[in-house]
């Protein structure tokens, strides 16, 4: 009997231990890496000034998801630069276990409310990217608005 527990004992040792390790690798301890293709359109104004870019007609870049992370990561060569922001997370209420949602939406001290939005099919590999920056109800002056649809493949 005192060699069962002493067995039992093991593991309930060894969870702190793993919490630890989890803590300190944070999202990168089950990263999943993905090849996505886009396509899309973005508006960009400075101003009443519509500030005309030079898209591709298909965007490839690599994202990166942890399974049990708040965060992804896009390595899209700076087209999308909203989307580097810390801020934006997973919102378990919103998403599914299939279809995670991560999403920033905030109005700042000027009246400028900015939402920037990446969901994610796990099944499908279906992928949107969402980016829009205004005065609501609707001043486009010095706006931004992007939306991006496309699908990932895991690497």
């Amino acid at each position: 009997m005192a060699k069962m527990f002493g067995l039992l004992r093991l593991p309930i040792a060894i969870l702190p231990i793993a919490m630890l390790l989890m803590a300190a690798c944070g999202d990168s301890f089950f990263k999943e890496e993905r090849i996505c293709k886009v396509k899309g359109y973005s508006y960009r104004y400075r101003g009443e000034t519509r500030i005309e870019e030079n898209l591709p007609e298909t965007v490839e870049f690599t994202l990166v998801t942890s399974r049990f992370g708040k965060h992804f990561k896009i390595d899209a060569n700076g087209l999308f630069p909203e989307h580097d922001n810390p801020d934006i997370r997973l919102d378990k209420a919103m998403g599914t276990s299939v279809e995670p949602i991560y999403i920033y939406d905030q109005t700042d001290k000027d009246k400028f409310r900015t939402v920037t939005s990446l969901v994610l099919n796990l099944v499908s590999g279906d992928v949107r990217l969402f980016h829009h920056r205004w005065i609501p109800p609707n001043e486009w002056r010095d706006s931004d608005m992007y939306m991006f649809t496309g699908d990932c493949r895991k690497k």
